[in-house]
């Protein structure tokens, strides 16, 4: 056996040194250039592990992907994830690591090319004159979903194929949305609270009152004691027109003129600021009838929300509190916001109304939707040019069976369960803000994204630590 010289061992030992740095020079970058998206737990999907939805994150980043083609939540719980054919599932899969998930890569169509698709029948003339309720992108089939009256299934179908040819869409049976003011069920005093009822109404002696709900507390950021209540749009426009005499007519919405809590009413002591709007996320269309449109493309109120805005009002007031009214007694802490869209499939969601109070068991069926709304029951059985308004950047979401929300719920608060920072139960996350209802064989409605109302009114949610 022969024994190395220690000279040459010293040598080798230097050697030995000197290649390991080389490799660490050499590897480490490689890992830091090549080892992908960051990874997101299970316990991260969790709603109450971080201040953020945990979901909504995670549905940002895999849309992030050029070949993402549609993500949801399946009834088993596991998140579904679905990538155009050819493409390589490896960075979702790293991504989703320890998240019980599915990566498919079968599609025809990428996400984005389907959002440009539902853009090109996202049309008021074209949807009113083929009997089109509604219209999203249905990740589960990664196809348009289009929604028509019942009686005009087959026009809508066979319009919406004209424009976009054969296996980029379906249609299915819906109807159209109205608006959730409606009359006063409770009256709430000061403070403000979410899910308190207001009264809304025009100045003048002819004064007409709108009965709604708020959904959130507000703070602007760049007045931090600049205080809000946020609520659906349509409550603080003349939806309807302009209140005159004895009937709506069809002129400028009520921002033209003061627009006030209605404090006379007895039992309201409402702690108002300024008694105006602070701002809607709906336009006139320039359509002779001034129908009232989310506003769109050109407007300041797109610039800032960087899209379509819902439907969604800031109410200035004096002071405001992290509290929702979940009933005409009761009221819970508001923990966080969700400033991040919501995933198909999610079915935590609660709403509350000063009509329904609170019901849970909503999930989502369409993050992103376009709606013709009616603005009268009369409009829903023969609908006209006169009386619809298009509302875009709207969440749809569906209850099987039970409880719903109803007329004086809008602007009223959906939310999910959370548990506080510090181990506190019975809290809430802000999800959204109710616009309306329709009236088929399930429950749906459509809210806006409280992230839209943070971003359209430089303003955040107002929190409980």
């Amino acid at each position: 056996m022969s024994v190395a010289h220690p000279h040459r061992r010293t040598v080798l030992a230097i050697v030995g040194v000197v290649i390991g740095i080389v490799l660490v020079a050499l590897v480490v970058p490689w890992l830091v250039i090549h080892r992908g998206p960051p990874r997101i737990t299970a316990a991260q999907l969790d709603a109450q592990s971080v201040g953020q939805d945990g979901s909504s994150v995670l549905l940002a980043q895999l849309r992030a992907d050029p070949h993402h083609s549609g993500a949801w939540i399946d009834d088993r719980g596991v998140l579904q994830v679905r990538l155009t054919t050819g493409a390589s599932t490896r960075r979702d899969e790293v991504l989703l690591k320890g998240v019980v998930s599915h990566v498919v890569a079968d599609r025809a169509h990428t996400y984005t090319a389907l959002v440009a698709a539902q853009r090109k029948v996202d049309n008021a003339r074209f949807m009113l004159a083929n009997g089109i309720a509604s219209l999203g992108i249905d990740e589960q089939t990664g196809l348009v979903e289009v929604l028509a009256l019942p009686p005009r299934v087959n026009d809508a179908r066979a319009a919406v194929e004209r424009v976009l040819g054969i296996g980029w869409s379906f249609t299915a049976p819906g109807h159209m949305p109205t608006t959730a003011n409606g009359v006063d069920r409770r009256k709430e005093v000061q403070p403000i609270w979410g899910g308190a009822s207001i009264a809304l109404a025009t100045s003048g002696t002819a004064a007409r009152t709108k009965i709604c709900t708020t959904g959130f507390s507000m703070r602007t950021v760049a007045t931090p004691h600049q205080y809000l209540q946020v609520t659906a749009g349509h409550c603080t426009e003349a939806w309807e027109g302009r209140w005159t005499g004895t009937t709506w007519s069809a002129s400028g919405p009520f921002l033209n003129t003061a627009l006030a809590f209605s404090a006379a009413k007895s039992g309201y002591s409402y702690a108002v600021g300024s008694n105006r709007s602070m701002g809607d996320s709906l336009c006139p269309s320039t359509q002779p009838s001034r129908r009232l449109w989310t506003c769109g493309p050109g407007t300041a109120e797109y610039r800032r929300v960087g899209g379509y805005a819902g439907d969604i009002a800031a109410l200035s007031v004096r002071s405001a509190q992290p509290y929702l009214w979940v009933s005409s007694t009761q009221r819970r802490a508001v923990y966080y916001a969700q400033s991040l869209p919501s995933i198909s499939g999610d079915s935590s969601l609660c709403a509350s109304g000063q009509t329904t109070s609170t019901y849970c068991g909503l999930w989502v069926t369409e993050p992103n939707a376009s709606a013709l709304y009616c603005d009268n029951n009369a409009c829903l059985a023969n609908p006209s040019w006169n009386n619809v308004h298009l509302l875009r950047g709207l969440t749809r979401a569906t209850k099987a069976s039970g409880t719903c929300s109803h007329h004086g719920d809008s602007g009223g608060a959906v939310y999910r369960p959370a548990t506080g920072p510090r181990g506190q139960q019975g809290g809430v996350r802000a999800v959204g803000i109710i616009s309306g209802i329709s009236t088929d064989a399930h429950c749906t409605v459509y809210f806006t994204p409280i992230g839209t109302a943070e971003r359209l009114f430089a303003a955040r949610v107002v929190v409980a630590r």
